[in-house]
């Protein structure tokens, strides 16, 4: 490869940009040539020597060469920070929402848009894409770099219109990576900066230039004879989607294409699991970690030193390094996220951050050190290797078997997975592939006259009922105890089950919840306390229930039901809500039901929650609530939702009813 600029060079920087001759720096440079000229091509040759003088000055003494490049360097970093780094007013609103959304998916609850906040988010996204730049610009600027000047330029200059790196899956399992186009208002950090992908971009462009150049050299009739060779450099493309992408002249094509050939992160590479994990330790300077992640194509934000700070004062990470090719434990493959000693997050280095189908044996691993908080993620590991396997099996045309099918639709347990919204996009896809109807039979283990899709078709026989409700489909869901019901398969289940309840006194019921509240088992949100609180309108009527039923207790019968299943097809108020159940031949639940679904239900799926319908309980501020039943990453909850008679209920809403008495003597 050439060491200096060259006429080749010159010449394709001024078909790429038709006006860097006549900009302000090139003139200035022009005019300070020894031999100043008018042509485009030999001005923008002065520029770049003029650049390369500043940047690597040539001195007797290393020392004093070393003195001189640093300072002009420092000297340059501002000018380019005020020129590319995002403006405050130009950071979109949607990135402090974006903050709310993971904290809520870490079960950290809500968190608050205040100016505090969002200055704190802004010093971090500016300092990020300032760090970003000067990686860049002391990478290029350094002996390291031995590029022709004429190629820093344009890497330095593509790496401007670079956002954020995208992976995206494909249909036929590959991974596309490529760089989303740089705005006024991305907030994203400019591009890692990895010198083997740097080295093999510039590589294929200067050859293809200089091939370029010899043919232009040559009559046309050779020209036609003597067609486009180049030297194939890609582990992936075809000859000709290789000359085709450097003939884009592209760098951020080429450099994206460059960067997912790297050997660490190619399906062999993969494959290498032997390294170690290493520990950075709670506000520990964040230095080391993030030089350990340089030169890297993650998405992670703890590559970025303003980022990686932050989380360090949150508590420990762990990174586990794979083995290179010269066997050192180098390649980043997984991260673990602490939150004092909680784990706050696992990431992986493939699209939305999910880990890769290799490294899983590795986390759960891991994972036995964590004790119980491991348990979790270890299940997220387990899912993920499950969702490969059955990935493949796809890819071969081979059967799934029943146990397969339930674990894809979800049926047993959701399926978790390790990025940013907690699901693996390959469940979407997989299942998109199958025919619903057909897995249904092998799912449940009947015939097609065994699954009813009305009321009307509803016998002794019917296993499976997948349909629209209404008051008749209901009641023969009801009587003959369909096992599996549903709105929509899989997405909408109809929920029965039997809950015993006035077994306990008032005083015995809150009781047992407070020992399990105690016990780190069931925790009771301020506003549900306070509606148990109630004497008047939960406590007398419960006791008096169990008075009445003379200790044995009554048996309910409830069927759990989205909004949208009752027929609404906008949000409906409380009181159309019931009164919709009412005409269904439901009834609202007696108020202590919540009370003992939440003590019963304690293995109710993670990132889930219903709704209990019944007579409302006032809280602390009067305002009438119904209970509800979660579970998030701080664990089982008891919380009170607000219940005016004119307030709204969400389609997706999951509610819990009874059926009504003379219904379910029949």
């Amino acid at each position: 490869m050439a060491k200096h600029s060259n006429n080749y060079g010159s010449q394709f920087l001024h078909e790429q940009q038709g006006t860097l001759h006549t900009s302000t720096p090139v003139e200035r440079a022009n005019q300070k040539a020894e031999e100043s000229s008018q042509k485009p091509t030999q001005k923008i040759a002065s520029f770049l020597a003029r650049y390369k003088h500043v940047l690597q000055p040539q001195a007797t003494k290393q020392e004093l060469d070393t003195t001189t490049q640093e300072r002009n360097l420092q000297m340059l970093l501002p000018k380019l920070y005020e020129e590319l780094v995002i403006e405050s007013q130009d950071i979109p609103y949607a990135a402090f929402e974006l903050e709310q959304q993971i904290a809520r998916s870490l079960g950290h609850g809500d968190v608050t848009i205040t100016e505090e906040f969002k200055e704190r988010k802004t010093q971090e996204i500016r300092g990020n894409q300032q760090e970003s730049i000067k990686y860049w610009a002391t990478y290029l600027t350094s002996p390291d770099a031995d590029y022709p000047d004429y190629a820093k330029y344009w890497a330095f200059t593509g790496m401007q219109t670079m956002g954020k790196l995208v992976k995206k899956e494909q249909e036929d399992g590959s991974e596309k990576v490529y760089f989303a186009k740089r705005t006024k208002d991305t907030v994203a950090p400019y591009s890692v900066c990895n010198a083997a992908a740097l080295a093999k971009s510039i590589s294929a462009l200067d050859v293809y230039l200089q091939e370029q150049d010899r043919r232009k050299k040559l009559s046309k009739a050779k020209r036609k004879q003597d067609s486009l060779q180049l030297e194939n450099t890609s582990t992936q493309l075809t000859d000709t989607e290789f000359t085709q992408l450097i003939a884009t002249k592209s760098f951020s094509a080429i450099y994206a294409q460059f960067l997912k050939e790297l050997p660490e992160y190619t399906e062999e590479g993969l494959e290498n699991i032997q390294g170690e994990w290493i520990q950075y330790k709670q506000n520990s300077d964040a230095a080391r970690l993030v030089e350990s992640l340089k030169g890297y194509p993650l998405e992670w934000c703890t590559a970025n030193q303003q980022t990686a700070q932050g989380q360090l004062q949150g508590g420990d990470f762990y990174v586990y390094y794979s083995q290179n090719s010269q066997g050192e434990h180098k390649i980043p493959r997984v991260v673990i996220r602490m939150e004092q000693d909680n784990i706050a997050e696992v990431r992986g280095i493939t699209a939305s951050q999910e880990v890769d189908p290799y490294i899983t044996p590795v986390i759960q691993t891991k994972m036995q050190e964590f004790g119980t908080e491991g348990k979790q993620y270890q299940k997220k590991a387990s899912d993920m290797q499950q969702m490969t396997v059955l990935m493949k099996k796809q890819e071969h045309n081979e059967q799934l078997n029943a146990q397969e099918l339930r674990f894809l639709y979800e049926l047993d347990s959701t399926i978790e997975g390790f990025g940013y919204n907690n699901k693996d996009p390959r469940i979407k896809e997989l299942r998109e592939q199958r025919d619903a109807k057909k897995d249904v039979l092998t799912v449940f283990d009947c015939t097609q006259d065994q699954v009813a899709t009305s009321g009307t078709e509803i016998t002794t026989q019917t296993k499976v009922y997948i349909g629209a409700i209404n008051k008749e489909a209901l009641q023969y869901i009801q009587q003959f105890s369909i096992d599996y019901a549903y709105t929509s398969f899989p997405e909408t289940p109809i929920a029965l089950q039997n809950l015993t309840i006035g077994t306990l006194s008032s005083e015995e019921l809150l009781c047992t919840l407070k020992q399990a509240k105690d016990a780190c088992d069931i925790n009771i949100l301020g506003y549900a306390q306070s509606m148990l609180d109630n004497r008047s309108e939960f406590q007398e009527p419960t006791q008096s229930r169990f008075e009445s039923l003379d200790n044995k207790g009554e048996t309910l019968n409830l069927v759990t039901l989205q909004v949208k299943d009752l027929g609404f097809s906008s949000d409906p108020t409380t009181v159309e809500l019931f009164a919709k159940a009412t005409e269904l031949g439901l009834e609202l639940c007696p108020k202590e039901t919540a009370a003992y679904l939440r003590l019963q239900d304690t293995n109710q799926p993670r990132d889930d929650w219903y709704y209990i319908a019944s007579q409302t309980v006032p809280d602390s501020d009067g305002r009438p609530r119904v209970f509800d039943c979660e579970h998030d990453a701080g664990g089982l909850w008891l919380r009170g939702h607000w219940t005016e008679p004119g307030d709204h209920w969400r389609l997706s809403d999951r509610v819990v009813f009874r059926f009504s008495k003379s219904d379910s003597d029949t």
